[in-house]
């Protein structure tokens, strides 16, 4: 399940709800301790910025409120009961990710809070360059040692 969601959260053909979802997904999903936590956290921050990227190119496309609240999902639980990377980290076996899913986390907020606090369609505008710059920075910073989500596994690839 793993490795399906992040092919979908990479893949530029899908549309970019399925790819949110995909990375709400990833937040959810039961791990064991061979995943690859670090390329997972990278490859959503990635999507994050390319879509920041795209909503500035067009910020009045309906679906850009829906992907950032599924975005914001990854990191954080949507219900009290449920699953996210940022309380993933808290317990064994990923808490060696704290400070990695917590500092993705603090550059993916500002991108989904600015487009969810907004103005919606038709007046939305543009999230400032800083915050894109900021995403940039990070990824530039965390690139993982590999693209390979866990045994047995195909790297991960753009189709």
């Amino acid at each position: 399940i793993v490795q399906t969601l992040a092919e979908i959260l990479i893949n530029p053909m899908e549309p970019w709800t399925v790819r949110a979802e995909a990375a709400s997904g990833l937040g959810r999903t039961e791990m064991n301790r061979e995943i690859n936590l670090t390329l997972i956290n990278y490859e959503i921050v990635r999507f994050a910025h390319e879509m920041g990227q795209q909503y500035n190119a067009k910020p009045n496309a309906p679906h850009w409120r829906l992907c950032a609240f599924r975005l914001y999902t990854a990191y954080q639980p949507e219900f009290s009961n449920s699953t996210a990377l940022l309380t993933r980290v808290k317990s064994a076996p990923f808490t060696a990710y704290r400070a990695e899913i917590q500092g993705a986390y603090d550059v993916v907020l500002p991108l989904a809070n600015g487009i969810l606090k907004l103005p919606p369609p038709p007046g939305a505008k543009p999230v400032p360059p800083k915050v894109l710059s900021d995403l940039k920075a990070w990824l530039d910073a965390n690139t993982p040692e590999n693209d390979i989500i866990g045994p047995n596994t195909k790297p991960l690839k753009n189709p």
